[in-house]
């Protein structure tokens, strides 16, 4: 009976631990990063012909995520300016991070005034 107990009480040490981690990691899609550094969303958002047509590293809060398969979200510069990253390409589904954080890498394109990251990879922060 005492062995009994103890199984379960390490199980359940070690299953917690192993939740806490998973948790606590953030989840990546996509391709790694390649870019070096990332550059501030701000300055994405404020130079944006500097990027244009290149990959960019970029990070910022999640304002508005596809409700359906979270193939597509919108990067809060943490100004009110946002940028919107499309990875329905990836064909994965993506977890809702709406208020998470989130660093993405792709190439920055333009549309008018909209700005939009084809994204090759994205790492959610928790």
């Amino acid at each position: 009976m005492k062995y009994i107990i103890m199984l379960s009480i390490l199980v359940l040490i070690v299953g917690t631990g192993v939740a806490v981690v998973v948790l606590r990691s953030p989840a990546a899609f996509g391709e790694p990063f390649n870019v070096a550094s990332p550059t501030a969303l701000r300055e994405v958002i404020s130079n944006p012909g500097i990027y244009l047509a290149d990959n960019v590293r970029t990070e910022g809060r999640i304002v508005r995520q596809c409700p359906s398969s979270g193939c597509w979200f919108f990067l809060d510069d943490g100004t009110g300016r946002q940028v919107r990253v499309e990875l329905g390409h990836l064909g994965v589904t993506l977890p809702q991070h709406v208020g998470g954080t989130a660093m993405v890498e792709g190439r920055l394109t333009q549309s008018g005034k909209d700005l939009e990251i084809i994204g090759n990879g994205v790492r959610f922060e928790n």
